[in-house]
């Protein structure tokens, strides 16, 4: 069985949103670089060293129930800590699944893990 749904796939749905015999799944992020608010106005972000991160998910099931095409928009928030194995990287992603039904839906997640 497939699943799609939650933080490794359609970050801006339920995990196992929906179940079938097969999935497909891809994701596109734009990294905006570190130095984004170095020459920000208030002295305190400029040491921050944040990158933002505009992304897109979609997927779907084969198979099963809802065989339509599902995804989510969002933008996460992510500063890297260093070398600390694969445990590297600290992200608030913001995300909101696309539909008419789901318009008021908003899924927050703070993620300690590897840079992708």
């Amino acid at each position: 069985m497939a699943d799609i749904g939650g933080l490794t796939e359609l970050r801006g749905f339920d995990p196992r949103f929906r179940v079938g015999r097969s999935s497909f799944s891809g994701r596109l992020e734009m990294r905006i670089p570190y130095d984004f608010l170095s020459h920000a106005p208030i002295p305190g972000l400029r040491s921050t060293h944040l990158q933002f991160v505009p992304w897109v998910d979609s997927a779907r099931i084969f198979d099963g129930e809802g065989e339509e095409w599902n995804t989510s928009v969002g933008l996460g928030i992510q500063r890297f800590l260093g070398f600390f194995g694969r445990a590297s990287n600290l992200r608030l992603d913001l995300a909101a699944p696309l539909g008419p039904d789901r318009s008021h839906d908003l899924r927050i997640a703070l993620v300690f893990g590897p840079v992708f």
